[in-house]
């Protein structure tokens, strides 16, 4: 599935989490390369609704098709149909003082969503 919103700069997204999200406890967002940022928060599609697993059973790989980077939502094994798809967030907070408490489960959940 691919990771689709409006492609903007770092700085207009930390401009708009102060804004126009500072109220919103979700924040849907993929950091790409270059100081650019993917916000999906007004407009995406489902992926920016998986979830976040310290064991994930998915990956997000970055592809350039015709010279444009697409971001998707990869399986790393196979699984039964009806498998709740998640992937390792692996961000770094743009909040350090509101980071996320994990809940995945996991026997070795790192604590917080971001930060190895």
């Amino acid at each position: 599935i691919e990771y689709l919103g409006e492609v903007v700069s770092e700085q207009e997204f930390r401009n708009r989490m102060i804004e126009q999200y500072h109220n919103h406890s979700d924040h849907y967002c993929l950091n790409l390369d270059s100081g650019m940022v993917i916000d999906s928060y007004r407009m995406g599609n489902e992926a920016r609704f998986i979830n976040h697993s310290c064991n994930p059973n998915c990956e997000m790989q970055k592809w350039s098709v015709n010279g444009v980077y697409r971001i998707g939502l990869y399986a790393l094994k196979d699984m039964p149909a009806g498998t709740e798809l998640t992937y390792d967030y692996n961000f770094h907070s743009f909040n350090v003082e509101k980071q996320q408490l994990c809940k995945c489960g996991f026997e070795k959940c790192r604590g917080i969503i971001g930060g190895k």
